[in-house]
């Protein structure tokens, strides 16, 4: 009988969960081009834990994050549509919280104009195009 050691469990364990972990692109074009792009990302908060080999878990609590500037247009931007934070205890006791995001704002302004549009996240490409008009 093999012994199957730590690191091989935790090699097919990233390979098992590294498409779980999954990404949005956004590709973000303007008229005229060469507006300021930021990106506001909405979501949920999802907690997870076990203690003494019992697991608990909720989601739901909304949040958002500040608006992030990303650069001028045209551009590209790419990003995890969760993030995690997992803490261990002394005890084998562990909590997981992780923030998902599920649709962002994206604001484009260029000479005092501004041009929003509000976009799902679903891990599939996502291009913007945004038209800056005088009032």
């Amino acid at each position: 009988m093999s012994r199957i050691t730590i690191a091989t469990i935790a090699t097919v364990s990233l390979f098992l969960f590294s498409g779980c972990a999954s990404a949005q692109r956004i590709r973000v074009t303007t008229t005229p081009e060469g507006a300021q792009v930021t990106l506001t990302r909405f979501g949920v908060i999802e907690a997870q834990g076990s203690a003494a080999g019992v697991s608990a878990g909720g989601s739901g609590a909304p949040f958002q994050d500040p608006p992030m500037t990303l650069g001028t247009s045209p551009l590209e931007y790419e990003f995890r549509l969760k993030e995690s934070d997992r803490r261990f205890s002394g005890r084998g006791a562990y909590v997981e919280v992780a923030r998902k995001f599920t649709e962002g704002l994206i604001r484009v302004e260029r000479d005092g104009i501004v041009a929003e549009r509000r976009v799902r996240f679903t891990g599939k490409p996502i291009t913007v195009d945004l038209v800056l008009r005088k009032p």
